[in-house]
């Protein structure tokens, strides 16, 4: 899997992918919202926006030092016992905006917080991991199976990237 992201990595950049992630933990909260609190939405869905979590959090592993955030991920202790599914799936969103606070912070706003990002990676590829085996991991699996064979046909042209990222949007004059 590493030779999906690095060539992601290699063709649209760290930030854009930084971005992306963000993104992607984004929709997950969204998704959380919509299938266990509004419940406007199906298991299906909230599994394909898990999915996507999962697959941006192993791009981002390849970015932040693997081996200190398999550290933090062995130093991190499971915490769904006796919690609902919904109260499960809240905290993986929670976990989801820690990331893209310090994501942004440290991209964006160029604060010195790397350790933060690093904790942040590793504690939503814990809560991911968890939410998996609670929704079903042979299905989760398919899924990202499934989703990473796309991605990997964008790298390689054979399918239309569905975000179009330009470059020139991180060039943009600032705003003051």
């Amino acid at each position: 899997m590493t030779s999906i992201y690095q060539k992601a990595l290699d063709k649209w950049g760290e930030t854009s992918q930084v971005l992306i992630a963000t993104g992607e933990c984004g929709e997950l909260i969204a998704e959380t919202t919509r299938h266990y609190i509004q419940q406007k939405s199906t298991l299906d869905a909230f599994i394909s926006e898990l999915a996507d979590v999962s697959i941006v959090m192993e791009q981002m592993q390849l970015l932040f030092e693997t081996c200190r955030i398999n550290n933090e991920i062995k130093q991190t202790p499971p915490v769904f016992k006796n919690l609902t599914v919904p109260h499960c799936a809240v905290l993986t969103s929670q976990t989801c905006a820690v990331f893209i606070a310090e994501a942004v912070s440290y991209y964006i706003e160029q604060e010195e917080n790397h350790d933060a990002v690093l904790s942040a990676v590793a504690i939503v590829t814990v809560r991911v991991d968890e939410m998996k085996n609670i929704v079903g991991a042979e299905h989760f699996d398919i899924v990202k199976s499934k989703k990473l064979s796309r991605l990997e046909a964008i790298i390689d042209g054979r399918f239309e990237h569905p975000h179009k990222i330009k470059a020139s949007l991180y060039r943009q004059t600032p705003c003051s």
